[in-house]
């Protein structure tokens, strides 16, 4: 009977702990998740630093929240860290996800990277193999057991001592002051920095973390985000807050996207909506002529409390009914119009033109309405944003359809450098194609701040220096191609990787 009882209150007990955790619920249900949070605050003769207990003890935190088994230790000299090391690595199964994350000191020699203890006691960097611990043993160790993801988050380049070779008398200005590229980032793996090798990141001193820690903890616990479009946020948060010098470095070897939680309430469903007629069917096109997707008119929320201050405040807009193109304006319809192609790639008919300035752009707007007796014009930057989210259907993706920026997007990761043929990447809920990435995109606002007043079909501020420019390019990071970015430039600078689409009001015959 006492067995029934205990049976009983574990199960109460259980389900209490599941109403604790506020409608939250760690994908992937069978795996098993085990984290290692290491924090080395107090060097014996290496400067200490300020924030990184408090780094591992809230990355413990919220690693639990997610689902995480968290082994955590601080302070720890080179046997401690060996021993807890080791036992952590004992304990993976295959099918694991396995994911340690480090605070403090880190430096790199002869291309191999290494945490240093709080005893490391280091005169030249030939004696780091045998003070510091090896990430290269540390993830090759992690490997062989199997484990179906696992991830590295380094906060470690901070700034250290002027180190010079054993076999010279002065530092080598070719070793590098922070962590190098991995060698060893098998598949299944991410790699993270809390900036780019050879680079030093910012201690944050005056708050309770540093930068790129308390950047990833504001966003690692978003529900249904994966961990690129959180490293995306985390990378423009720190960009944003250093103005461009820090910048986090990350090398990806996942095999998809990797989700750390995810909501019970299920994710809205698009609503169903039986577009209206488009105004000329695809067939009935002159050559020239953009294809058009149908945008229903609606409210949402513009800009983002996530992001880079031009994002901000969030507000209320509403707009009407309009046609967006469904694709990038190409060098084909460009040139048909035109009768000339500015593209950098050339070549290439169905790849967005780009090279194009704002004020090109006009010219070619007033040549081609007065070919087709319509009422073509660019975007405004109200209008852009809502259709990439994809208007009354919209999920809510970070991107233009997706979570994913690779899904979607032309970026740096991606695109060999080069512009990309239109819609070869995934349309988002309306059909829209390539609305992040490939080229930037011009809108026909005068770029200025956001106010939170509500708005109905705003224009943008009356006057300005530069023009709107939307959805990052090949050339750029993931987070630029998030939909709510912003970007400008003056509206007769061409570049080659500016283009544009185009809209066609719905009142339009």
């Amino acid at each position: 009977m006492k067995s029934l009882y205990f049976f009983l209150f574990l199960l109460l007990y259980s389900q209490h702990l599941i109403a604790q955790n506020k409608g939250m619920i760690p994908t992937g249900a069978t795996e098993r998740r085990l984290a290692l949070v290491i924090g080395n605050k107090d060097y014996q003769y290496i400067g200490p630093l300020r924030n990184t207990l408090n780094d591992a003890v809230d990355m413990k935190t919220a690693l639990q929240n997610l689902g995480f088994e968290v082994t955590m230790v601080q302070n720890t000299d080179y046997r401690s860290l060996a021993s807890t090391i080791n036992r952590f690595v004992a304990k993976l199964q295959s099918g694991d996800v396995a994911l340690v994350y480090y605070s403090g000191h880190g430096l790199s020699y002869n291309g191999k990277n290494y945490l240093l203890p709080i005893d490391a006691q280091l005169t030249c960097l030939e004696q780091l193999d045998e003070h510091g611990y090896s990430l290269n043993k540390i993830v090759g160790d992690i490997s062989v057991h199997g484990v179906k993801n696992s991830f590295y988050l380094l906060d470690a380049c901070r700034s250290v001592p002027n180190l010079k070779l054993c076999t010279t008398s002065s530092k080598d200005a070719t070793v590098p002051s922070g962590l190098v590229k991995p060698s060893n980032n098998p598949r299944g793996s991410m790699i993270v920095y809390a900036t780019e090798e050879g680079s030093t990141a910012d201690d944050n001193v005056k708050e309770r973390n540093g930068l790129f820690t308390g950047a990833l903890l504001k966003f690692l616990t978003k529900p249904n985000l994966g961990i690129r479009g959180i490293l995306d946020l985390t990378t423009s948060e720190v960009l944003h807050k250093t103005s461009d010098r820090q910048s986090p470095a990350r090398y990806d070897k996942l095999l998809g996207d990797f989700v750390f939680i995810k909501s019970q309430t299920p994710t809205p469903q698009p609503e169903v909506v039986t577009p209206t007629p488009s105004p000329v069917k695809k067939a009935d096109l002159l050559p020239y002529e953009p294809e058009m997707v149908f945008v229903r008119g609606g409210t949402f929320n513009m800009g983002s409390n996530d992001g880079h201050s031009n994002e901000k405040p969030v507000h209320s807009v509403t707009l009407s009914d309009f046609y967006m193109g469904k694709t990038e304006v190409t060098q084909a319809q460009w040139e048909a119009v035109m009768g000339d192609n500015p593209s950098y790639f050339k070549n290439c008919p169905s790849c967005p033109v780009e090279q194009v300035s704002w004020n090109d752009i006009q010219i070619y707007l007033e040549k081609l309405n007065k070919l087709t007796g319509k009422s073509y014009r660019l975007p405004t930057e109200a209008e852009w944003e809502y259709a990439a989210h994809g208007g009354v259907s919209s999920v809510g993706t970070l991107y233009a359809g997706a979570n994913d920026a690779n899904t979607v997007a032309w970026n740096n990761s991606n695109s060999s450098s080069r512009v990309h043929e239109v819609a070869t990447k995934k349309a988002n809920e309306l059909g829209i194609y390539d609305m992040s990435g490939n080229v930037w995109e011009w809108c026909s606002d005068w770029f200025g701040s956001y106010t939170a007043s509500n708005q109905t079909n705003p224009t943008g501020v009356s006057s300005g220096t530069n023009r709107v420019l939307r959805g990052g390019s090949r050339v750029n990071d993931p987070q630029y191609s998030r939909v709510a970015f912003r970007n400008s430039d003056t509206p007769d600078y061409r570049r080659e990787d500016f283009g544009f689409r185009v809209v066609f009001p719905s009142e339009s015959k």
